[in-house]
């Protein structure tokens, strides 16, 4: 056997044993936390302290997820659950892109689902376990995670009562959205390994192009970016351009590009869970958000972000598409979701 499968092999038992390792542990905690007292989550953390800490020192090996993973886990141990899911997203799609979809790929998205939970991102939970549900039954079909999952899944999607009060209550949303943000990574590269400055415009969102990975900072003129609002709200209906506080003839006066270093963002988006974040800075705090927009066309990669100040709309430019984004600030950590504007029409 050559040498190179023999480490390939490995490292795959590595990363098999970490990731049971630390889905049996988040197994735990949330058995413990989910609906649990303060008492409660101080004794679980207690417990877990010296649970992985062998893990953690051995996991020296730049096996993709690896590292992902113990980040994970540390800010699991820190109560950050929030910032441990973002750690288990973040090693499955290392996972994914390094190796391609597979089991692995399916109990990393079982990790984030049930840190979702734990934070109250219901909605978000249910469709990663639906996520790992279906990788279970397609690449490890005997994975006790998957009768958890499954679990998990039905008692999520039980009707909970709730109190009449409640509901009179409006949903704390977006209150103030930045204009201008400050990018924790500066992309030079598609995920093909193209230059981003060898495009501009509409170059930039081609069919044939490749993904960007993260938000980036790009090369899009103001003329361009004003005829890309244009043709998105003239897709919306009244109902829409109400909802997003302007219509054709006010769009490019009220909304603006988000920028970074002077230049308008854009990132990489899909219409599934397997898709970058856009960096966002909402009611004066920086957030990651998930970019799974809704009926995405599949050959679509790239969209512009644009903002009037309170609302958060993404682009598509190639087919003129746009989403809507809907954040939940009623928890400590919130909720984002993305609303599909504009008439639905046929795919080019």
């Amino acid at each position: 056997m050559p040498a190179i499968n023999i480490i390939m092999m490995i490292r795959y038992l590595h990363l098999k044993h970490c990731i049971i390792s630390l889905i049996t542990i988040i197994l735990v905690i949330s058995d413990q936390i989910a609906f649990a007292s303060e008492d409660t989550k101080e004794a679980s953390h207690k417990v877990l302290q010296g649970g992985v800490a062998s893990f953690i020192q051995k996991s020296s090996e730049p096996t993709a997820g690896v590292d992902a993973y113990r980040q994970g886990w540390l800010a699991l141990n820190q109560k950050n659950y929030n910032a441990a899911a973002n750690y288990f997203n973040l090693a499955a799609n290392q996972i994914s892109n390094a190796n391609g979809v597979n089991s692995y790929v399916a109990e990393a998205r079982f990790a984030e689902a049930q840190c979702r939970r734990l934070t109250g991102q219901y909605d978000r939970a249910k469709q990663l376990y639906q996520l790992s549900i279906d990788l279970f039954q397609e690449y490890d079909p005997s994975s006790k995670y998957l009768k958890a999952a499954v679990e998990a899944l039905r008692e999520l999607s039980k009707e909970k009562p709730r109190r009449t009060f409640k509901a009179l209550v409006p949903t704390p949303g977006i209150a103030k959205v930045d204009n201008n943000v400050v990018l924790s990574a500066k992309v030079t590269q598609l995920d093909t390994g193209v230059s981003i400055n060898d495009f501009a415009d509409g170059d930039f969102f081609n069919r044939t192009r490749g993904m960007l990975p993260k938000t980036a900072a790009v090369n899009l003129t103001e003329d361009y970016t004003k005829k890309t609002i244009l043709k998105a709200f003239a897709k919306m209906n009244c109902l829409e351009t109400t909802a997003v506080g302007a219509n054709y003839y006010s769009a490019t006066s009220a909304y603006r590009p988000i920028k970074a270093e002077g230049r308008p963002i854009a990132v990489g988006a899909s219409n599934d869970l397997l898709c970058p974040v856009a960096e966002l800075k909402l009611n004066g705090q920086m957030y990651k958000v998930a970019m799974d927009l809704p009926d995405m066309s599949t050959a679509s990669k790239n969209v512009l972000l644009i903002t009037d100040g309170r609302t958060v709309i993404a682009i598509d430019p190639r087919t003129s598409e746009s989403w809507k984004l809907i954040a939940n600030f009623a928890h400590k950590n919130p909720d984002f979701s993305w609303w599909k504007l504009g008439a639905k029409k046929k795919r080019k």
